[in-house]
């Protein structure tokens, strides 16, 4: 991913929004990454994106997806992820997210339909930025993603609960902390690194299983949550019961860590799906989340 291919398709995915009405000259746009290598140069080329297209860049620094994505909701402008998730640290990605909500098919189809003209003169002979931008300093947007959650599910929900979290390399490793201590659960970080390390949650790894049920019987944690590179989390239950739903790390609506009863609840736990299509669950009485 040279600098020449990411800028391009982030000058074709505003082009889109654009004529979606929802871009234009002054239209700000949030950014944010992960923590592999290559990103801050990523983030720079679609920074450098933005601006040319007369856009304002909002530095949105290094979070998880969902939270650059409910900042960019929040403010009504689109947003750019750039991440390649759980994929090996030689390699990346850039997620888009429009102002009203995620990146669907119709619109991947009409951003790689867009004619963009580049200007070459901006780039060296290997597609690199010769003068890449400076980014302003980040706007937090870690404070209002945590107190989102906390807000909707109040600060008991997970009073009780001894929970660790696997933090290794994700870019949520301290939001994830944050939002499970807001909850009211006591949190256990574990396997902190600064080097990369490409965890899939879907596809878990043997030294992870491992890993987990050392730190399992050492801490006597009810759970384990971790992340991919990028998204907002999964768990692994250590203590599993009756009645379980699955989070919802596919979207950024509210959902609950509930692989057990709902903490101190007789009455049924409420069900329905996402935007993604995955089982979510509330305490009742709690409105269905936008």
């Amino acid at each position: 991913m040279t600098d020449r291919v990411c800028y391009t398709y982030a000058r074709a995915f505003l082009q889109h929004m654009a004529s979606e009405g929802q871009f234009g000259p002054g239209t700000a746009v949030a950014l944010a990454g992960d923590l592999r290598p290559s990103t801050p140069r990523i983030m720079a080329a679609c920074a450098a994106a933005v601006s040319d297209a007369g856009g304002v860049v909002v530095d949105c620094g290094f979070v998880p997806s969902p939270a650059v994505a409910a900042h960019g909701f929040a403010l009504g402008v689109p947003s750019l992820m750039v991440t390649g998730s759980h994929i090996p640290d030689d390699r990346n990605g850039i997620k888009f997210n429009r102002a009203d909500g995620e990146v669907l098919k119709p619109d991947e189809t009409a951003i790689k339909a867009q004619d963009v003209a580049v200007d070459e003169s901006l780039f060296d002979a290997d597609g690199q930025l010769l003068a890449p931008p400076v980014l302003d300093a980040p706007v937090d947007v870690g404070t209002a993603y945590v107190a989102r959650y906390a807000g909707f599910f109040g600060s008991e929900a997970l009073k009780g609960l001894k929970l660790g979290v696997y933090q290794h390399s994700a870019v949520g490793r301290d939001i994830v902390v944050d939002v499970v201590r807001a909850l009211g659960a006591e949190v256990v970080a574990l396997g902190r690194s600064e080097r990369f390390i490409p965890v899939d949650t879907e596809a878990v790894r043997p030294e992870d299983v491992v890993l987990a049920r050392e730190w399992s019987a050492q801490y006597g944690l009810d759970a384990i949550l971790s992340t991919d590179g990028d998204p907002i989390a999964r768990c692994w239950p250590m203590k599993p019961e009756p009645g379980c739903a699955a989070m919802c790390w596919a979207c950024s609506a509210p959902a609950p860590w509930a692989w057990r009863r709902w903490p101190r609840r007789s009455a049924p736990i409420p069900r329905w799906n996402c935007r993604a299509g995955l089982p979510m669950c509330a305490a009742p009485g709690s409105a269905r989340p936008s």
